[in-house]
Protein backbone atom coordinates (compact mmCIF):
# COMPACT_ATOMS: atom_id res chain seq x y z
CA UNK A 1 0.00 0.00 0.00
CA UNK A 2 1.02 3.53 -0.98
CA UNK A 3 1.49 6.26 1.07
CA UNK A 4 0.81 9.74 0.77
CA UNK A 5 2.34 10.71 -2.19
CA UNK A 6 1.74 14.23 -2.22
CA UNK A 7 1.21 16.83 0.52
CA UNK A 8 -0.11 20.21 -1.84
CA UNK A 9 -3.61 20.71 -1.75
CA UNK A 10 -5.36 23.11 -4.39
CA UNK A 11 -8.35 25.44 -3.55
CA UNK A 12 -10.56 27.01 -5.60
CA UNK A 13 -12.85 29.60 -4.23
CA UNK A 14 -16.08 29.20 -5.64
CA UNK A 15 -19.26 31.62 -5.16
CA UNK A 16 -22.18 30.31 -2.86
CA UNK A 17 -24.84 28.84 -4.42
CA UNK A 18 -26.47 27.37 -1.59
CA UNK A 19 -26.87 27.64 2.27
CA UNK A 20 -23.72 28.60 3.10
CA UNK A 21 -22.19 29.21 6.83
CA UNK A 22 -19.06 29.43 9.14
CA UNK A 23 -19.04 28.52 12.42
CA UNK A 24 -16.11 29.34 14.96
CA UNK A 25 -15.86 26.71 17.80
CA UNK A 26 -13.94 26.66 20.60
CA UNK A 27 -12.63 23.08 21.78
CA UNK A 28 -11.98 22.51 25.31
CA UNK A 29 -9.45 18.94 26.64
CA UNK A 30 -9.18 18.11 29.95
CA UNK A 31 -5.92 18.75 29.58
CA UNK A 32 -4.10 22.14 28.15
CA UNK A 33 -5.68 25.16 26.73
CA UNK A 34 -9.11 25.87 24.34
CA UNK A 35 -8.22 25.58 21.16
CA UNK A 36 -10.05 27.48 17.97
CA UNK A 37 -11.44 25.82 14.88
CA UNK A 38 -13.67 26.67 12.17
CA UNK A 39 -16.49 24.96 10.19
CA UNK A 40 -17.24 25.59 6.61
CA UNK A 41 -20.31 24.08 5.60
CA UNK A 42 -22.84 23.95 2.77
CA UNK A 43 -25.66 21.04 2.75
CA UNK A 44 -23.30 18.90 0.76
CA UNK A 45 -19.64 19.24 1.74
CA UNK A 46 -17.81 21.11 4.49
CA UNK A 47 -14.76 21.49 5.71
CA UNK A 48 -13.74 21.30 9.52
CA UNK A 49 -10.47 23.39 10.23
CA UNK A 50 -7.98 23.02 12.68
CA UNK A 51 -7.02 26.24 13.15
CA UNK A 52 -8.80 29.55 13.17
CA UNK A 53 -9.71 31.38 9.59
CA UNK A 54 -7.64 34.40 10.69
CA UNK A 55 -5.13 31.66 10.31
CA UNK A 56 -4.63 33.48 6.58
CA UNK A 57 -6.36 30.14 4.97
CA UNK A 58 -5.49 26.96 4.63
CA UNK A 59 -0.92 26.60 5.03
CA UNK A 60 -1.46 23.23 7.18
CA UNK A 61 -3.29 20.44 5.82
CA UNK A 62 -4.55 19.80 9.08
CA UNK A 63 -8.72 19.62 8.33
CA UNK A 64 -11.67 17.46 7.79
CA UNK A 65 -13.36 17.70 4.51
CA UNK A 66 -17.08 15.69 4.86
CA UNK A 67 -18.43 14.83 1.37
CA UNK A 68 -22.32 14.09 2.15
CA UNK A 69 -23.96 12.76 -0.74
CA UNK A 70 -21.24 10.51 -0.83
CA UNK A 71 -21.39 9.29 2.71
CA UNK A 72 -16.86 10.23 3.34
CA UNK A 73 -15.14 11.69 5.32
CA UNK A 74 -11.48 12.65 4.62
CA UNK A 75 -9.06 12.97 7.54
CA UNK A 76 -5.51 14.17 8.04
CA UNK A 77 -5.34 12.05 11.40
CA UNK A 78 -2.13 11.92 13.50
CA UNK A 79 0.09 8.76 13.77
CA UNK A 80 2.84 7.57 16.33
CA UNK A 81 5.41 10.09 13.88
CA UNK A 82 3.79 11.43 11.26
CA UNK A 83 0.58 12.60 9.89
CA UNK A 84 -1.54 10.17 7.56
CA UNK A 85 -4.41 10.90 4.93
CA UNK A 86 -7.86 8.60 6.09
CA UNK A 87 -10.61 7.97 4.20
CA UNK A 88 -13.81 7.32 6.74
CA UNK A 89 -17.11 6.63 6.52
CA UNK A 90 -19.78 9.34 7.39
CA UNK A 91 -23.26 8.70 9.29
CA UNK A 92 -22.35 5.91 11.12
CA UNK A 93 -23.26 7.40 15.03
CA UNK A 94 -26.52 6.32 16.18
CA UNK A 95 -28.59 9.31 17.40
CA UNK A 96 -31.13 9.39 20.76
CA UNK A 97 -33.06 12.95 20.34
CA UNK A 98 -34.19 13.83 23.43
CA UNK A 99 -36.53 16.36 24.81
CA UNK A 100 -34.03 18.35 26.69
CA UNK A 101 -33.50 21.96 25.10
CA UNK A 102 -31.05 25.02 25.47
CA UNK A 103 -30.12 27.92 23.84
CA UNK A 104 -26.66 29.05 22.33
CA UNK A 105 -25.78 31.73 20.82
CA UNK A 106 -29.50 32.85 20.96
CA UNK A 107 -30.71 29.42 19.07
CA UNK A 108 -33.04 27.42 20.42
CA UNK A 109 -31.02 23.91 20.71
CA UNK A 110 -31.95 20.25 20.96
CA UNK A 111 -30.32 17.69 22.74
CA UNK A 112 -29.25 14.58 21.55
CA UNK A 113 -27.01 11.36 22.45
CA UNK A 114 -24.83 9.00 20.83
CA UNK A 115 -21.98 6.47 21.19
CA UNK A 116 -19.02 6.34 18.86
CA UNK A 117 -15.62 4.47 19.03
CA UNK A 118 -15.31 4.47 22.82
CA UNK A 119 -16.91 7.61 24.30
CA UNK A 120 -20.09 8.47 25.23
CA UNK A 121 -21.76 11.83 23.66
CA UNK A 122 -24.45 14.61 24.23
CA UNK A 123 -24.65 16.93 21.51
CA UNK A 124 -26.98 19.96 21.03
CA UNK A 125 -27.95 20.86 17.78
CA UNK A 126 -30.32 23.71 16.43
CA UNK A 127 -33.14 23.44 13.57
CA UNK A 128 -33.42 27.34 12.48
CA UNK A 129 -30.01 26.01 10.52
CA UNK A 130 -31.07 23.28 8.07
CA UNK A 131 -27.98 22.31 7.42
CA UNK A 132 -26.85 18.57 9.36
CA UNK A 133 -23.34 19.10 10.49
CA UNK A 134 -20.79 19.28 13.68
CA UNK A 135 -17.48 19.69 14.60
CA UNK A 136 -14.64 17.00 14.42
CA UNK A 137 -17.00 14.23 12.49
CA UNK A 138 -19.89 14.79 14.12
CA UNK A 139 -23.30 15.12 11.58
CA UNK A 140 -26.53 12.98 10.99
CA UNK A 141 -28.90 15.27 13.39
CA UNK A 142 -31.41 17.57 12.04
CA UNK A 143 -29.63 20.57 11.88
CA UNK A 144 -26.19 22.62 12.59
CA UNK A 145 -24.65 20.85 16.08
CA UNK A 146 -23.30 24.20 18.25
CA UNK A 147 -22.45 21.87 21.12
CA UNK A 148 -21.01 18.56 22.00
CA UNK A 149 -19.27 16.95 24.93
CA UNK A 150 -18.39 13.65 25.69
CA UNK A 151 -19.66 12.81 28.95
CA UNK A 152 -16.46 11.91 30.49
CA UNK A 153 -15.28 15.19 30.55
CA UNK A 154 -12.45 14.47 28.04
CA UNK A 155 -13.57 16.93 25.06
CA UNK A 156 -15.74 19.42 24.25
CA UNK A 157 -16.68 21.79 21.38
CA UNK A 158 -18.71 24.65 21.34
CA UNK A 159 -19.92 27.23 18.67
CA UNK A 160 -18.75 31.11 19.64
CA UNK A 161 -19.76 32.45 16.28
CA UNK A 162 -21.75 31.85 13.23
CA UNK A 163 -21.79 33.25 10.29
CA UNK A 164 -25.09 32.69 7.96
CA UNK A 165 -25.07 33.02 4.31
CA UNK A 166 -21.47 33.08 4.20
CA UNK A 167 -20.30 34.04 0.72
CA UNK A 168 -17.53 32.03 -0.19
CA UNK A 169 -16.29 28.74 0.36
CA UNK A 170 -13.21 26.45 0.01
CA UNK A 171 -13.08 23.00 -1.69
CA UNK A 172 -9.86 21.21 -2.41
CA UNK A 173 -10.33 20.06 -5.90
CA UNK A 174 -8.14 17.16 -6.33
CA UNK A 175 -8.86 14.65 -3.35
CA UNK A 176 -8.06 11.71 -5.92
CA UNK A 177 -4.46 12.51 -6.23
CA UNK A 178 -3.78 11.90 -2.40
CA UNK A 179 -3.42 8.02 -1.88
CA UNK A 180 -6.12 7.85 1.52
CA UNK A 181 -5.59 4.72 4.11
CA UNK A 182 -8.95 3.16 5.21
CA UNK A 183 -10.00 3.66 8.37
CA UNK A 184 -9.21 0.01 9.48
CA UNK A 185 -5.92 0.20 8.01
CA UNK A 186 -4.73 3.32 10.03
CA UNK A 187 -5.48 1.82 12.84
CA UNK A 188 -3.39 -1.26 12.13
CA UNK A 189 -0.55 0.88 11.04
CA UNK A 190 -1.30 2.92 13.96
CA UNK A 191 -0.82 -0.23 16.22
CA UNK A 192 2.31 -1.54 14.63
CA UNK A 193 3.84 1.75 15.02
CA UNK A 194 3.25 2.07 18.39
CA UNK A 195 4.37 -1.51 19.24
CA UNK A 196 7.77 -0.29 17.54
CA UNK A 197 7.96 2.88 19.21
CA UNK A 198 7.32 0.91 22.41
CA UNK A 199 9.78 -1.82 21.78
CA UNK A 200 12.34 0.74 20.99
CA UNK A 201 11.82 2.37 24.11
CA UNK A 202 12.18 -0.31 26.03
CA UNK A 203 15.58 -1.22 24.76
CA UNK A 204 17.20 2.76 24.74
CA UNK A 205 16.37 3.10 28.49
CA UNK A 206 17.81 1.17 31.33
CA UNK A 207 15.74 1.51 34.47
CA UNK A 208 16.43 -0.12 37.66
CA UNK A 209 15.38 -3.91 38.37
CA UNK A 210 11.49 -4.26 39.17
CA UNK A 211 10.56 -0.89 37.69
CA UNK A 212 7.93 -0.54 35.27
CA UNK A 213 7.63 2.22 33.05
CA UNK A 214 4.12 2.90 30.85
CA UNK A 215 3.47 4.70 28.04
CA UNK A 216 -0.21 6.23 27.32
CA UNK A 217 -2.01 8.60 24.47
CA UNK A 218 -4.87 10.17 24.56
CA UNK A 219 -7.28 10.18 21.64
CA UNK A 220 -10.30 11.36 20.76
CA UNK A 221 -11.13 8.01 19.28
CA UNK A 222 -10.58 4.60 21.57
CA UNK A 223 -9.23 2.21 18.84
CA UNK A 224 -6.10 0.75 20.99
CA UNK A 225 -7.37 0.32 24.35
CA UNK A 226 -4.16 -0.90 25.85
CA UNK A 227 -2.17 2.28 25.27
CA UNK A 228 -5.14 4.54 25.45
CA UNK A 229 -6.72 3.48 28.66
CA UNK A 230 -5.32 2.82 31.86
CA UNK A 231 -2.00 3.24 32.54
CA UNK A 232 -1.08 2.42 28.94
CA UNK A 233 1.33 -0.13 27.47
CA UNK A 234 4.15 -1.10 29.83
CA UNK A 235 8.00 -1.76 28.62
Amino acid sequence: MKYVISLCFYFVIIEATAQNILVEYTQENQNGEPVYHNLLATDSTSIFHWNELAAKGYNNNQYMYKNKSRKILYDYASGMSKFYFVEDSLFTMKWQLKSDTVYILNKKCFAAETYFRGRNYMAYYTMEIDISDGPWKFTGLPGLILEVKSTDGFVKWTAKKIIENYTRFAEPINMKKINYLTWELYIETYKKDAQKFVSFMGSKEKVDAGTKRHMKIELIEVFFEELQTGKGIEY
